[in-house]
């Protein structure tokens, strides 16, 4: 077990020969953690587990929005299995950017880019290579970047030299 108490998202956690910042880290590969350690307890990382049971419905409509239906199928069978899910707490009113929000709550203030936003800059490129992966014949994003509106990560079809043309031009 680990000698933390409690996990965040900036968290780095070892799995296999990999460590990985929890908020990047293979969710498919938590959740496999996960059914292991929930199977075994005691070789349970308590804090793993409330981490991960914090998290799941975020993970999933992240799933959703981004269309992976085999993780939505997965996520949704360990919330069947293993996770009494709650009602959603009504929020006080924050400003964005707090660091009090959860990843829920921040996931539901969209960008008025109306750009879909990406927790990570490793999540973005994930998402930028599975949207690559399709054969598709209209205009496909080529790049990540990090939003100046929202702070949240975004992919683009601008080409960067393009985009520091328009940014010197204003």
């Amino acid at each position: 077990m680990n000698e933390k108490t409690f996990y965040t998202d900036e968290s780095v956690y070892k799995i296999g020969n990999m460590s990985y910042r929890l908020d990047s880290a293979p969710k498919h590969k938590l959740l496999k953690i996960y059914r292991r350690q929930k199977k075994n307890p005691d070789k349970m990382d308590p804090a793993l587990i409330t981490y991960v049971e914090e998290n799941v419905e975020v993970w999933k409509a992240e799933a959703v929005v981004r269309g992976f239906r085999g993780l939505v199928d997965s996520l949704d069978q360990l919330i069947k299995e293993y996770i009494k899910v709650d009602k959603p707490k009504v929020v006080e009113t924050r400003q964005r950017g707090d660091p009090d929000l959860s990843r829920k709550e921040q996931l539901s203030d969209i960008c008025e880019s109306g750009k879909i936003p990406y927790l990570s800059k490793s999540e973005a490129r994930t998402a930028l290579r599975n949207i690559n992966a399709i054969d598709q014949e209209h205009k496909k994003p080529i790049r990540s970047y990090e939003c100046d509106k929202c702070n949240w990560w975004h992919l683009t079809s601008l080409p960067i030299d393009k985009w520091k043309k328009q940014k010197k031009a204003k």
